[in-house]
């Protein structure tokens, strides 16, 4: 009878062990995903070092169960320090489809690109025939966590529909600016940094101060609708090319999109400014 009941007793420790297992495989595989979409590779690191010590001390309990609260307690760590990510995280991959897979995984990545040029440009044009004006912010690789969170937070494809309500003068939400990443909006009325300087024109309004201050922070893109003109503009780097046309704003956006990098230009005379 006691043999039988060490047994049982080895064997429910055993499945707690194998069941603790899982749990850190599981939460290593999320988190894989998470760190990777943002970048935070130190905490990759220490997940992936926590995984092979897990394995490599299964068959010594207490340092498992360590581990295991070792592990938990950087997942809360995490979870408290990028909350608007995690949020953001959830909401566009809980539930997968295999179409939005294969976009996270970047597959037909720029099939994709082009369709939402496309539409963007059509929708900002549409704006600009019925003079509503618009302040559309494209993120890059600069995390625009900061201004989406004093912003409206929603998730929707980019359409003239979607662009027209929001920008509507009888709208709650046409102050400020939407904010896309990964092509999809995920906030308006968010509130921008503002250029001060006195290098543009001071008949320019708030909007296209706003579109140059935020690209002057980040390398983030910004197409500004005028609501007196209909005139279209789009700022980067600080600059910003007035009046253009459908053609010109479809070029720039391909140029600026399919070859997404940190304008290096941008950062060297911010150091030289700095050094002067």
């Amino acid at each position: 009878m006691l043999i039988l009941s060490n047994i049982l007793l080895m064997d429910i420790v055993l499945f707690i062990k194998y069941f603790v297992l899982v749990i850190l495989f599981l939460d290593f595989i999320f988190n894989l995903f998470f760190c990777i979409k943002n970048r935070l590779f130190v905490f990759l690191i220490f997940k992936i070092i926590l995984l092979v010590l897990s394995v490599l001390v299964f068959y010594n309990e207490i340092l498992l169960i360590l581990l295991l609260l070792v592990n938990l307690g950087l997942s809360m760590l995490m979870g408290f320090a990028f909350q608007i990510e995690y949020r953001y995280f959830f909401t566009k991959y809980y539930k997968l489809d295999t179409s939005e897979a294969m976009k996270f995984l970047g597959v037909n990545k720029e099939v994709s690109i082009s369709k939402f040029i496309d539409e963007l440009v059509e929708a900002i044009f549409e704006l600009s025939g019925k003079k509503i004006g618009a302040l559309v912010v494209i993120e890059r690789n600069i995390s625009l966590d900061y201004y989406i969170s004093n912003g409206y937070s929603l998730i929707t494809d980019v359409s003239l529909i979607v662009l027209e309500s929001i920008f509507n003068i009888n709208s709650l939400l046409h102050d400020g600016a939407v904010i896309i990443r990964d092509y999809k909006i995920v906030a308006a009325k968010c509130f921008l940094p503002m250029d001060t300087s006195n290098n543009i024109d001071l008949l320019v309004g708030a909007r296209h101060r706003a579109a140059i201050g935020i690209t002057q922070n980040t390398d983030a893109i910004a197409i500004v609708v005028s609501a007196t003109s209909g005139f279209v503009s789009y700022a980067v780097d600080g600059q910003i090319y007035y009046n253009i046309n459908k053609q010109q704003l479809f070029e720039y956006l391909q140029r600026d999109l399919f070859y997404k990098k940190i304008a290096f230009n941008k950062l060297h005379r911010i150091a030289n400014k700095k050094n002067n």
